[in-house]
């Protein structure tokens, strides 16, 4: 199909809430053009067997209503753009919220008659009732989940073309609502009613919650919050109940965003990337693309990609864009990520699929634990190896990119993995990026090499891995390909993939400074954790709908 001079809707980047909205504008009968922009670090399977996903594969909203779950919203737009029964079974519905595991409690995040149960067992039956939680998720959850399912009919004009009546309008009047009902509850209920009580000063009887309200909150929203408020924390542990997982991890799901938009009649063009995004008098009107030289008109964009990356590539004409532009929100780390391919009899009973180990002082350590079946679109789970992703952010700083600092990051990752599940040094087949540095001796201070755990303790093992065979500047010594540098040799802060940033606290919102043009990115809402994306394509597929005379993105 032949590029059109003009389209209704143009979408930048490759981030799944962008291509969602694709989909849902498409299915209004409108134009729609979807551009690749920045590179995305997603799945990568190496010549020689390697893989690895830089990406958890755990998104908020995606679960459509089965095995304990409630619809989301994701699901819910999902259901609108005709999914078939066939797609809709790539979606688990069955993947639990991630256990979180502190040097003192192993929990896991179940429905609430469930956790009572938990909470007793790992806290004590005494501290589980003084901290409130299930009592406190009882009279927030129901409202929070209603809330978010309801955001489309918010944002349709009724009738006479006057804004949805849906109560309540904004998250801070169901808020303010929320807490004085809390407070009216239950006298036990009063800390999670307040808005300015953070987890920090939350104990009960030497029981420090805030190890695993930190663990909750990353599980759920794969961000960082070293200091939530309880109130945000239910807020977040209600969004857990609609999480769910896509098989074959992110980048497959991008693939189905894609296929769906597609069918819908949206336009994605072979090798064709946009190079410039055009504002003029304030206000988006086209982009240009690196195999035509005419630009391409458009009624209204969104960035699938951060505002950082495109305000790059604006050309504009008049002060309006100087004005009006919003200052691009500062990521504050990038995800970091290990791949290990252990036997499948490495993995003990008990240990969920996902897990966060979470203690006081050091950023949060992920486990997604994968059957590699799942990359080849088989169902067996019968596989003689398993991959364990471990994961955790990096602070963004220069120093972040350094491999030497990598290295040493990687070495603690992997040695903490071996603290949680016992004998895994005896059961690795490969590390990918192989972090160990040249000499054999080195590798087996891991104990991936056959060492018996007689032959060296704990403490040996930790001082000679954390002495790599570098420079002080990071640089191997040894002659040896240096995977970890190859795959994560960004160069410069800015050369991070977009998909790996994360943001903290309020940022962005849906709106750039430019009129028409929005953003769906990570640095949307990242108060709202992986939903935010979503929550900020639906508001501007809203607007491209009321622009074109339509009710609103379901309509």
């Amino acid at each position: 199909m032949k590029i059109q001079d003009h389209y209704d809707w143009i979408v930048i980047g490759s981030h799944p809430a962008g291509l969602l909205s694709a989909s849902l504008v498409a299915r209004l009968g409108l134009s729609v053009l979807i551009l690749p922009f920045a590179q995305h670090f997603g799945l990568y399977s190496g010549s020689n067997g390697e893989l690895i996903d830089t990406e958890s594969n755990y998104l908020v909203g995606l679960a459509h209503g089965k095995v304990g779950k409630v619809e989301g919203l994701i699901s819910s737009c999902l259901s609108r753009v005709g999914i078939l029964p066939a797609e809709k079974d790539l979606i688990d519905a069955e993947t639990p919220t991630p256990q979180v595991l502190t040097p003192s409690v192993r929990l896991s995040m179940v429905q609430s008659d469930q956790l009572s149960y938990e909470l007793q067992r790992e806290l004590g039956k005494a501290n589980a009732k003084q901290l409130g939680l299930v009592n406190a998720l009882k009279h927030t959850e129901a409202d929070y989940l209603a809330f978010w399912l309801n955001l489309p009919k918010r944002l349709t004009l009724s009738s006479n073309r006057k804004p949805s009546s849906v109560e309540p309008m904004t998250l801070k009047h169901l808020q303010t609502k929320l807490s004085n009902n809390l407070k009216l509850e239950d006298a036990t209920l009063v800390n999670w009613s307040s808005r300015k009580k953070f987890v920090s000063e939350l104990s009960s009887n030497g029981v420090d919650f805030k190890e695993i309200a930190c663990g909750l909150w990353h599980g759920v929203t794969s961000g960082v919050n070293s200091n939530p408020t309880l109130f945000d924390l239910l807020h977040v542990l209600s969004l857990s109940r609609t999480g769910a997982s896509y098989r074959g991890g992110m980048t497959a799901y991008r693939e189905f965003l894609i296929n769906i938009a597609r069918r819908l009649g949206a336009h994605i063009p072979l090798k064709t990337e946009c190079r410039r995004i055009f504002v003029e008098k304030g206000r988006f009107i086209g982009v240009q693309v690196n195999n035509r030289g005419n630009i391409i008109a458009a009624g209204g964009g969104i960035l699938g990609c951060s505002l950082s990356k495109a305000q790059q590539r604006v050309s504009y004409n008049g002060r309006t864009w100087l004005r009006r532009r919003k200052k691009a929100p500062a990521a504050t780390g990038w995800k970091f990520t290990i791949a290990l391919t252990v036997h499948s009899e490495a993995i003990p009973n008990g240990l969920k699929p996902r897990s966060v180990w979470q203690e006081e002082g050091a950023p949060a350590l992920e486990m997604e634990i994968v059957d590699p079946a799942t990359y080849s679109g088989s169902e067996s789970t019968q596989s003689e190896e398993k991959l364990i992703y471990l994961r955790t952010v990096l602070p963004f700083t220069k120093k972040s990119l350094e491999t030497g600092y990598q290295r040493l990051i990687a070495g603690r990752m992997v040695r903490q993995a071996m603290e949680i599940i016992p004998f895994l040094e005896f059961h690795v087949v490969r590390i990918f990026p192989d972090f160990r540095t040249g000499v054999s001796e080195n590798r087996a201070s891991f104990g991936v090499v056959g060492d018996h755990p007689d032959k060296q303790d704990k403490s040996e093992k930790a001082e000679k891995s954390d002495k790599s065979d570098t420079s002080e500047d990071g640089a191997r010594d040894d002659s040896e390909p240096d995977e970890l540098k190859s795959f994560y040799g960004f160069g410069t802060l800015e050369a991070v993939p977009d998909n790996l940033l994360v943001y903290q606290g309020k940022a962005l919102g849906s709106g750039t400074g430019v009129d028409s043009l929005f953003s769906a990115s990570e640095d949307a809402y990242p108060e709202l954790g992986n939903l935010g994306p979503t929550v900020a394509a639906l508001e501007a597929v809203a607007w491209v709908a009321h622009r074109s005379g339509l009710a609103g993105p379901f309509v």
